[in-house]
């Protein structure tokens, strides 16, 4: 089970990024870095942020170098404990970073989720099959204990996002792949 809330690092092999994630306020947030696939593939933008605003079941894209938002898919934040909801499976330790870690597979074996195998446990690594590209290396030392301020888990302020999201080639947020749980690790619950 995850922390009531943090923030981490992480990176890929396209550029750092941090995710928010608060589930008092049952919110989170995913930064992407410009050039990022994500932002790339999904939404044909060089960087974006990812918001799933407290209490709504529904993911946003935000964009912002042209302050332009959307609607993506209709999946609120992850909960704390989404590997207890999940059908996972443990496929054993390795080092990952230098990092003694513990991995699960689970959605069918379409992800692999790492975390610090001493505890208190902490995320290392979140994997998306076939595309190492969308792979977060958590920096286990950014993790931060601390809530984040509402302000930064809600879309910003004057931004219209009642448009739908006409994403760049797949047409939704790489999410979609998360079924029901979780939905950011992209965001940690």
């Amino acid at each position: 089970v995850w922390p009531a809330f943090f923030t981490v690092n992480f990176t890929t092999t396209t550029g750092p990024g941090r995710l928010l994630y608060d589930a008092t306020h049952q919110a989170q947030r995913v930064d992407h870095a410009p050039g990022s696939y994500e932002c790339l593939e999904f939404y044909n933008q060089s960087q974006c942020t990812l918001y799933f605003p407290p209490g709504a079941q529904q993911l946003f894209a935000y964009f912002p170098a042209s302050r332009t938002c959307c609607r993506d898919l209709a999946l609120g934040a992850s909960p704390r404990d989404w590997m207890l909801r999940t059908n996972h499976t443990y496929v054993g330790s390795k080092v990952i970073g230098g990092v003694l870690a513990q991995g699960w597979a689970y959605a069918g074996g379409a992800h692999l989720y790492y975390e610090t195998q001493a505890a208190p446990h902490r995320p290392v690594l979140f994997t998306f099959r076939n595309i190492t590209a969308q792979d977060w290396f958590f920096q286990p030392a950014t993790l931060e204990l601390v809530q984040p301020p509402l302000s930064a888990l809600t879309l910003p302020p004057g931004v219209d996002c009642t448009r739908n999201c006409s994403s760049g080639n797949r047409g939704q947020s790489s999410m979609s792949t998360w079924g029901r749980s979780p939905p950011s690790l992209l965001g940690l619950a």
